[in-house]
């Protein structure tokens, strides 16, 4: 028995040790966050150190070749992306005064910080805080390994008046595209061959950004009806407005008719108000049933 527990339990100790030394492992990483509105670093060692005292940051990136956390500071509607030195607490302001701020994300040499407002995809200088555009942007991965790491996945929806599609594109840091897809089948055997790390990812983004071109579809059509119903509904006021005119003459002038001949008129008249006022009341139910469902898919793409 002896001979069997003593290799047992050598085994024991060694699997211990190493999940010992995994999760010192582990440990080693600073990390920033966010708590109340403020930044916070935690250390190695546990210990805990607070970055920034406004009550207004959000989405904190620790950069450690930097000793330094990026993150956003909303004040007042505006949203500012900011660096602060984890030792010194100085902040230097990289962009200023941004509507609609998605998302930030940093390159892993740390030298650019990438952002998505309301409009397009954007990157800046951490150093110098000059501004690059990447141009109208549906969603995006950074990649952060493999020979691809630093580049953009780019997953953009593409529209005019009449049409709709997606093209898929990958981008270096500094903007230039090194690939085109035809397809979304043709980008997810790329990244399944070359960066399988973000495949999960790029599903998920991709039937997130499919959604949102057929709410965009959606949208375009009910668009269509709300216009050519804005027609009929306009149609139907003036008809029935031309049909109040006529009765009023009717009642006005007497000359010429019998009495009979005026009460058919008037009888006539208003048959006709009433055809012409269930028409208006259709056409206005249609409208606004159209308009309900329009609204809905705006807020149901908004919400994705």
């Amino acid at each position: 028995m002896r001979k069997y527990f003593l290799p047992l339990l050598a085994c024991i100790i060694f699997v211990a040790c190493d999940s010992i030394q995994k999760s010192e492992g582990e440990k080693q990483e600073t990390k920033a966050y966010s708590q109340q509105g403020n930044v916070f670093i935690l250390y190695p060692d546990s210990t805990i150190k607070q970055l920034t005292f406004s009550g207004n940051d959000i989405s904190p990136i620790y950069l450690e070749g930097r000793n330094s956390v990026v993150f956003v500071r909303s004040k007042q509607g505006d949203q500012s992306i900011i660096v602060v030195n984890d030792s010194t607490l100085s902040e230097g302001v990289l962009v200023q005064n941004v509507r609609g701020l998605k998302s930030i994300d940093a390159s892993m040499d740390q030298n650019w910080v990438l952002f998505s407002d309301s409009a397009n995809l954007k990157s800046v200088d951490i150093s110098t805080s000059s501004n690059k555009d990447f141009g109208q942007v549906t969603d995006y991965i950074l990649v952060k390994e493999s020979q691809y790491a630093d580049h953009l996945i780019i997953l953009n929806i593409i529209q005019d008046k009449e049409t709709r599609g997606l093209e898929f594109k990958l981008k270096d840091i500094d903007g230039s595209t090194k690939k085109e897809f035809s397809d979304a089948g043709n980008l997810k055997s790329f990244v399944n061959q070359n960066i399988p790390s973000v495949y999960s990812e790029l599903e998920d983004k991709l039937m997130i950004t499919q959604r949102k071109l057929a709410y965009l579809d959606s949208i375009h059509i009910s668009k269509l009806r709300l216009n050519e119903l804005d027609i009929q509904l306009a149609k139907a006021e003036t008809d029935l407005l031309k049909a109040k005119k006529r009765l009023s003459k009717i009642y006005e002038f007497q000359i010429g008719r019998s009495y009979s001949e005026k009460e058919r008129q008037i009888n006539d008249q208003n048959k006709l108000i009433d055809f012409k006022t269930q028409v208006l009341e259709e056409v206005r139910l249609k409208h606004n049933t159209e308009r309900k469902t329009y609204f809905d898919l705006e807020r149901r793409l908004n919400s994705l």
